[in-house]
């Protein structure tokens, strides 16, 4: 949290902007709604990311967007070596990463 407060300005409409396409795909009615998922995935960095990780655990993300985060594994390409602690990778169900 003292991360996203000292940059708020710069990483939160980013989040809330992604949380709601991941949303919209998530309520939408389409077959295939992993193929639109994995094309969001494929738009973020390895930086993007890691902050999408800990975004997801913060009192900001937990409860709406990390199920998203897991019910489409949107960390599937997160290299592990990012994390602040690499043990850090199990407070996600294993769904997030594949």
């Amino acid at each position: 949290m003292d991360f996203y407060e000292d940059h708020q300005s710069e990483i939160g409409h980013y989040f809330r902007g992604l949380y709601h396409i991941v949303k919209l795909i998530d309520q939408s009615d389409v077959d295939n709604k992993r193929l639109y998922s994995n094309l969001v995935r494929a738009q973020l960095s390895s930086f993007e990311l890691t902050l999408l990780f800990y975004n997801g655990l913060s009192e900001l993300g937990e409860e709406k967007f990390k199920p998203l985060v897991e019910r489409y594994a949107l960390l599937k390409n997160l290299p592990k070596s990012l994390l602040i602690n690499p043990e850090h990778a199990g407070f996600y169900l294993r769904s997030a990463y594949v």
